[in-house]
């Protein structure tokens, strides 16, 4: 029956009721008239109950009947879809519009594959929030009483599987009963991102409880040196990020010689940097901050240590790359730079390293890249890296000027993906950007296949947003979509508070954290 049909059938006669009771005084025969009434307005409400269930009844065999093809998947299908809607940073936060709650809300179906799916709940990051009587110095811990079943019912699901744990709860005291909880499971953690007060960390349980599978560790504190402390007696590590602010040189547990990745953010001296990639063999991506003071006073050794371990540095600074003078690392391939630094260090690193270079990340930020000088400069820093496929501008404060230099053919002639991150609104962007960029994404599409040009993403952060704002014109935008439907995978993203898109429908993912390195 169609909703019309529906609407006809339901058009009964309605029934209602008498606007007022009878007077106590009215007659014997008015009472009896009243009475005859109220029986036949009776009668008529049974009969729309009858009509109405039978219609309930008819449709729900008619739904009974229905089949969706989505659940006649197998159920290990099912459970690898909603493996495949997990954030690939490997942190998942609980939310109710997110995998793997929002998955176990559709249907019953649904919600047993769900449950059932132990790599869905392995993973969970709770953030404590802010608590006005922490920060007003207030010495009481908070009770956590949600955190607590939420951690318990998440990682029982898990099963015995090994498990990933954020605490994020450096705005907030975390009470003991929680940090029990966390105990309970320390013999299944493998991942652990303990964000604690400085006097919780040295002295919860659980950090004197063993972790077997422990293998990935990240924390932040400012005691002195109880993240070392704890890395003396922890077990063999493969990722380390030490978020803590050293006060000075400290030294390196043998319990870290496995350790593959490290990131280390308060600032290190010279020789500290060399004290960690001597002491870890196996050591392959490192990021670190070199102490600015001590960039121009290091000077190069006749003969650079070579360390052909390491593929991946970042460096978290612009005086860090003072640092590139006392290492060679041949097999570099990963490049991370802060900001515009001293161009000949990087090149004088590049030309004894002989690396090649394939993914660059670098910041353009405090350089207004439309002067005719600092355009050539960033010139000159891309024809730098001839290998790279893989371009990041974390902060970029001229795109059109960017894209002019990415037209050259002597820039980056192997590039294959482009990230590009700006501040400037859009607004601004002079009606030749179009036209730029159009003309960018066809001389990089036409050249050979296996260098062609496969991503494309800009983001504008502003911080508010205005009626007229950047997108593409009409000539461009049916240009775009062209080269979408040819295989580009090419996206605008417009931050200010929310997060807009072009072309809509698009969704990237909003890390909780920032991936590694």
């Amino acid at each position: 029956m169609s909703a019309s049909g529906y609407q006809a059938s339901s058009k009964l006669e309605q029934p209602h009721l008498p606007h007022s009771s009878l007077p106590c005084h009215a007659s014997p025969q008015e009472q009896r008239d009243a009475l005859a009434a109220v029986k036949s307005q009776i009668m008529l409400y049974k009969k729309c109950i009858v009509t109405l269930e039978e219609e309930e009844k008819r449709l729900e065999r008619s739904l009974s009947k229905v089949k969706y093809p989505i659940l006649d998947l197998p159920v290990d299908v099912t459970s690898h879809i909603f493996l495949h809607c997990l954030p690939t940073h490997g942190r998942v936060a609980p939310s109710a519009t997110s995998v793997p709650l929002i998955v176990a809300q559709i249907c019953r179906h649904w919600r047993e594959v769900a449950l059932s799916t132990c790599g869905l709940w392995n993973s969970l990051y709770i953030d404590g929030g802010l608590d006005l009587g922490t920060v007003m110095g207030e010495r009481t811990f908070a009770p956590n009483y949600s955190a607590q079943h939420l951690l318990r019912t998440w990682f029982s699901r898990a099963k015995g599987s090994p498990l990933s744990l954020g605490l994020n709860f450096t705005m907030r005291r975390v009470s003991p009963a929680l940090l029990e909880v966390v105990e309970a499971y320390a013999g299944q953690i493998q991942r652990l991102d303990l964000h604690l007060w400085p006097e919780q960390f040295s002295k919860v349980r659980p950090l004197r409880t063993s972790f077997p599978l422990l293998q990935h560790l990240a924390t932040t504190n400012s005691s002195d040196d109880a993240a070392w402390d704890f890395l003396e007696y922890s077990p063999p590590l493969r990722e380390l990020r030490l978020l803590d602010d050293l006060s000075h040189d400290v030294s390196i547990p043998p319990s870290l010689s496995s350790l593959i990745q490290l990131e280390i953010s308060p600032e290190i001296s010279s020789e500290m940097l060399l004290k960690v990639l001597n002491s870890l063999p196996m050591l392959s991506t490192l990021k670190f901050c070199l102490r600015e003071w001590e960039g121009s006073s290091i000077t190069e050794p006749a003969t650079p240590t070579v360390y052909p371990q390491l593929s991946s540095l970042s460096l978290a600074s612009g005086a860090s790359t003072s640092a590139l003078r006392l290492v060679t690392l041949p097999n570099l391939h990963f490049l991370k730079l802060a900001s515009f630094s001293d161009r000949d260090d990087v090149q004088k690193f590049l030309s004894r390293s002989a690396c090649v270079i394939d993914h660059l990340v670098i910041s353009f930020e405090g350089y207004e890249v439309d002067v005719e000088e600092d355009a050539d400069a960033v010139f000159e820093w891309l024809e730098t890296f001839p290998a790279v496929s893989v371009l990041e501008i974390p902060e970029c404060p001229d795109v059109a000027a960017l894209l002019d230099s990415l037209d050259s053919p002597g820039v980056l002639p192997r590039i294959a993906d482009i990230r590009i991150s700006s501040t400037v609104r859009p607004a601004t962007i002079d009606n030749n950007y179009d036209d730029a960029l159009i003309k960018l994404l066809h001389s990089r599409r036409d050249c050979a296949q296996s260098l062609a040009l496969r991503r494309f993403h800009i983001t504008f952060t502003i911080f508010r947003l205005e009626r007229q704002v950047w997108a593409p014109g009409y000539l461009a935008e049916s240009a775009l979509i062209t080269l979408i439907a040819d295989g580009l995978d090419f996206v605008v993203k417009l931050e200010c508070g929310t997060t807009q898109t072009w072309p809509k429908g698009y969704v990237e993912e909003d890390p909780l954290l920032i991936n590694f390195p």
